[in-house]
């Protein structure tokens, strides 16, 4: 998630992670996971691959404990729809397209530029 959000000056508002959005917080509490969690279960629920970028133990263990709970459709909507939104709203800063800043995670990979929709 983190390749998404390029440095903001002081003033914009945009949150420094998915992490940080109100909707994954809530979540977060309500659930009794942490937003990372939250977050992994959302992309599991839409069936994409997510490699953690993590060389802490106690993150790797809790990356795992995602397949014991899952997230109901409509928290799964509200979520998508904020994330949706902050993410048009980082790329519109930019003056660039969503995809082509999750591509970003892909920068040295020679199929970046295929499309797999």
């Amino acid at each position: 998630w983190k390749t998404l959000y390029p440095k903001m000056e002081r003033h914009e508002t945009v949150p420094s992670s998915l992490m940080n959005i109100p909707p994954v917080l809530q979540l977060a509490e309500g659930t009794n996971r942490s937003p990372a969690q939250i977050l992994l279960r959302w992309a599991l629920e839409h069936n994409m691959v997510v490699i953690p970028k993590t060389t802490n133990r106690e993150r790797m263990i809790e990356n795992q404990m995602i397949f014991d709970f899952t997230l109901r459709r409509d928290q799964l909507e509200k979520l998508g729809d904020e994330i949706r939104q902050v993410l048009g709203n980082v790329a519109q800063r930019q003056g660039k397209s969503v995809q082509s800043m999750a591509r970003l995670a892909w920068r040295n990979d020679p199929l970046r530029d295929l499309d797999f929709a």
